[in-house]
């Protein structure tokens, strides 16, 4: 049989699709999902508004949530959508891999705009939830993880220039944080603890109605020992007025954003890096729900965590006095960052220790057996005041579902399961415990677990207190 031979021309061209129409394609996709994704923050956020601001709506309110939210939260909401679309959109003509997965999980992370549709239109079976907000947080941060993967950012960034950004958004922030307060506060939403109680007893010392006395009745630390209170009276005699707490905790806030700005640079990352975790210290959710603090409105504990913040810093650049007087004051505001403090000292001492397997090795320039004597130095301190302070009452009170005294509370896995377990297996706990790490993109998180496990003994005592603001972001 002979066989026939084909030709060029007998062979029809295969059509191929051009690379620009799969750009174009993916382009689209991701326009649609980030339209989706905004959608369901808008929704989310909105129920987050009406709850902050005791607001109620008559019927069929699935149909009117886009609507409710603040104009700032359509704004914020536009803002990270509109970062995200330009990401994605240089992404998709340099690496399309990366940002399908980035188009992919945005829009699993627009999943809630999809039930608020549903609802709208009358279906009902899966209500809303506060796993709503932890799921769009959770593939969010995967999303961006993607957009930015091998990103060339091209533009340089001075350290003045960035800097400056962090100095200007912290200022905004803390406006913004300023002015909320001052509105719930007129509109009657602000509860007494702790911002009255705590606030009284500066009023009281500056008129000279007693040493930080609440109450002619009670010692000046039956709850808290809190002797810094007594930097507030200078301020007080000068702006008598609850302004002054208002200003203390957004600037305590929100300074926060140049700090942060600075321990980034004095650790090492690139201007874009640095301004990168000042914003993300002003967006964490824990900041900025503590502005309101479960409707307390200001906490001495707040001006604790710019002192902190300057005590690392002062530790990067060798000056060991400054960052022992800025803990001292730190601590002086409440005797948490006491414990927070031997927490972070003898992680620290551990760390150092097993980086050379002798206590001689140093951690942030400092010998492991250093930070071991500040952590036993600072877990003494916190046993004098505990114990001759006068709040060792009320304290122990407060956990009197897990034991009557220290050590039952201390055994009270072993002496009362079913109280510490029952508590700490609650699914609010583990909703809690996702609400502060999820923002902070766990993979990310997880590269630093080992300064981490200082942070597990004042979470476990939060999530096995049987008090429900305790287990909530608003909670100093």
């Amino acid at each position: 049989m002979k066989r026939r031979s084909v030709s060029k021309r007998d062979v029809k061209p295969v059509q191929q699709r051009e690379p620009g129409a799969a750009v174009r394609g993916w382009t689209a996709l991701a326009l649609l999902a980030v339209g989706g994704w905004w959608l369901a923050a808008v929704v989310v956020s909105a129920r987050t508004y009406l709850m902050m601001g005791y607001a109620t709506v008559g019927a069929k309110v699935p149909r009117l949530e886009p609507f409710l939210t603040s104009s700032a939260a359509w704004g914020f909401a536009g803002a990270i959508g509109l970062v995200w679309w330009l990401l994605v959109r240089k992404q998709v003509e340099r690496f399309l891999p990366a940002a399908i997965h980035a188009i992919r999980l945005l829009a699993v992370a627009a999943a809630p705009g999809g039930l608020y549709v549903l609802r709208a239109l009358g279906w009902s079976a899966i209500p809303p939830t506060y796993w709503e907000p932890l799921w769009i947080s959770a593939w969010t941060g995967a999303s961006f993880f993607h957009a930015t993967w091998r990103q060339d950012w091209g533009t340089r960034l001075s350290h003045r220039a960035g800097l400056l950004a962090a100095a200007l958004l912290s200022l905004g922030i803390g406006g913004w944080w300023y002015g909320q307060s001052l509105y719930y506060y007129r509109h009657y939403q602000l509860g007494y603890n702790d911002f009255g109680h705590f606030l009284q007893r500066v009023a009281n010392t500056a008129a000279g109605r007693g040493w930080l006395l609440e109450s002619p009745v009670l010692p000046p630390f039956w709850d808290h020992f809190n002797p810094g209170l007594l930097l507030l009276v200078p301020a007080w005699w000068a702006v008598p007025s609850v302004h002054l707490a208002f200003g203390l905790q957004a600037v305590s806030l929100a300074c926060g954003g140049v700090l942060v700005h600075r321990l980034a640079r004095a650790m090492g990352g690139s201007p874009w890096g640095a301004l990168a975790w000042s914003v993300a210290w002003l967006a964490q959710p824990a900041a900025g729900q503590m502005n309101l603090a479960y409707t307390y409105g200001w906490h001495p504990v707040s001006v604790a965590l710019p002192l902190l913040l300057v005590a690392i810093l002062c530790v990067l650049r060798r000056r060991i006095g400054w960052a022992l007087l800025a803990g001292v004051l730190a601590s002086s505001m409440q005797e948490d960052v006491i414990v927070v403090t031997a927490c972070f000292c003898a992680t620290a001492s551990w760390v150092a220790w097993r980086q050379s397997k002798s206590l001689t090795g140093q951690w942030m320039g400092i010998s492991g057996w250093s930070w071991a004597a500040g952590a036993a130095l600072a877990g003494l301190v916190f046993l004098a005041v505990y114990q001759f302070s006068g709040l060792a009452e009320f304290q122990t009170g407060r956990f009197v579902a897990l034991g009557d005294t220290p050590l039952q509370i201390l055994f009270s896995p072993v002496l009362r399961p079913a109280a510490f377990w029952g508590e700490l297996l609650r699914p609010t706990k583990l909703a809690y415990l996702l609400s502060l790490t999820l923002p902070c993109f766990l993979p990310t998180l997880v590269r630093g677990w080992r300064i981490l496990i200082a942070t597990g003994p004042p979470l476990l005592v939060l999530l096995v207190w049987d008090h429900l603001p305790a287990s909530s972001l608003a909670f100093q």
